[in-house]
């Protein structure tokens, strides 16, 4: 399971997911907070750099 959420970990700070999940998740990380945070937390990147174009860390 470690080396599963290692590699996506990988996938997640590229984005590198069908347009409609950046999609989903660019809409979700602009409408909470809350969302943001634990997506932040839990993967251990910068949602928002990632899913806001022009966003800085």
């Amino acid at each position: 399971m470690t080396d599963w959420i290692a590699k996506e970990r990988g996938r997640v700070g590229k984005a590198d997911f069908a347009p409609e999940v950046k999609k989903m998740y660019a809409s979700a990380i602009k409408l909470s907070s809350r969302f943001t945070k634990e997506f932040s937390d839990f993967w251990n990147v910068d949602a928002k750099s990632i899913f806001t174009p022009g966003a800085k860390p």
